[in-house]
């Protein structure tokens, strides 16, 4: 064999056939460790300055300066235990409110005033102008009050006829004596019933005779107008025409 050539049967001086060393490894560099030690760091703080940035100054959330507690005590207890007196203490709201029984009590024998009765304007009738207008003149004197108007006696009103028409029938009873008996109890209830006169009729209906309670009115204005009261009050009442 030439010399340089390479035998094949000398395996050790293969080379493909020598052992190959490793590389050592060198490690983390401190230069690189450091940096991102620090890197990390400044992404902290960075984080935690924008945080508060978006808050605003401590202590004042809407710009406006926190006035701090005082040091000596906010809440002193009262000289008077019982606190201050209010106006009113003792009325019936007071009273009602503290579980005590209030004194009001309703008037069942209140009768409801009577409604406005208004004038009718003729139809056609044209609206007075501005120039024919009269000016009533100013006067400083107080009006006269009206005297109030009392009641007819029941005398003068038991005179009234009973077949003009103007009666107002209270309810019908199985006898005279129930009819007298409903008379006293629903006048003594209404004062408008106190100075008219009434009348109890007989009449069949039904194959049974019934009583029927009525009472006389001046008018027939008076009669709706007193049946108006009535049932305002809760007394059933009807106007009879004959």
């Amino acid at each position: 064999m030439s010399e340089g050539a390479l035998d094949p049967a000398d395996e050790d001086r293969l080379p493909w056939l020598e052992a190959v060393e490793e590389d050592e490894d060198e490690g983390i560099s401190l230069i690189k460790l450091v940096a991102g030690v620090l890197g990390v760091l400044l992404l902290i703080a960075l984080f935690v300055g924008g945080y508060f940035w978006m808050r605003g100054p401590a202590g004042s959330p809407d710009g406006i300066e926190i006035i701090a507690a005082p040091d000596e005590d906010y809440r002193v207890r009262p000289s008077e235990a019982g606190g201050m007196e209010v106006e009113g203490e003792g009325d019936a709201a007071f009273a009602a409110s503290e579980g005590g029984s209030p004194e009001g009590r309703i008037d069942r024998t209140a009768v409801p005033e009577p409604p406005v009765q208004g004038r009718r304007i003729a139809e056609g009738s044209a609206p007075a102008t501005g120039s024919s207008t009269a000016r009533i003149p100013a006067n400083d004197r107080p009006l006269a009050e009206s005297a109030p108007q009392q009641p007819a006696p029941a005398s003068q009103t038991a005179a009234i006829s009973t077949s003009s028409g103007r009666l107002v029938q209270l309810g019908a009873f199985s006898s005279e004596a129930a009819a007298n008996s409903a008379w006293a109890q629903i006048s003594g209830g209404h004062a408008s019933l106190r100075p008219l006169s009434r009348t109890v009729t007989p009449v069949q209906a039904g194959g049974r005779t019934l009583y029927r309670l009525r009472a006389a009115a001046a008018s027939r204005e008076a009669a709706r107008s007193l049946c108006a009261n009535l049932r305002g009050a809760g007394q059933a009442c009807s106007v009879v025409v004959n």
